[in-house]
């Protein structure tokens, strides 16, 4: 299944308007206004009604670098990123694959100083993902040590 759903039943009496944070607002005093760029789905309701959100599952493949190995503190900037499918097992047995998606780096420097950044193709490949799971393909050899280098 790729979506949930939440129903909220209205049996307050009056007219709710329900919000979905991404987060954990932060509110302290008085309603700060930079606490609504938290929010990610609102739903009116009016009362003896029912609001209903739908979310969905999409994974996503993304492409960055980080200032250390992960831990708190520390920081990663996304260079790249693309949605994908994961690879499944179908009732009869056969395997649907999941996406494969291409590793580059784009120049953002000069050719005297050379600053690679990490991306994602825009095009797919041909799926080749395992089950429960999806690809991304690299061109010649990489190792541990090439992404702990940021190459």
């Amino acid at each position: 299944m790729n979506s949930y759903t939440i129903t909220i039943q209205n049996n307050s009496g009056v007219f709710k308007n329900y919000v979905l944070f991404t987060g954990k607002p932060e509110v302290t005093g008085q309603v700060q206004p930079q606490i609504w760029s938290n929010v990610f789905a609102t739903a009116p309701c009016a009362a003896g009604n029912v609001a209903t959100f739908t979310i969905y599952k999409q994974y996503v493949a993304l492409m960055g670098t980080s200032s250390g190995s992960p831990k708190t503190g520390v920081t990663v900037s996304v260079s790249g990123t693309k949605a994908v499918t994961l690879g499944k097992v179908n009732d009869n047995g056969s395997v649907t694959p999941g996406s494969s998606v291409n590793y580059i780096t784009n120049n953002v420097g000069t050719d005297e100083n050379p600053q690679l950044v990490p991306s994602l193709s825009p095009n797919y490949l041909d799926a080749a993902g395992q089950p429960n799971a999806f690809e991304i393909q690299t061109t010649g050899p990489f190792t541990p040590d090439d992404a702990s280098r940021g190459k």
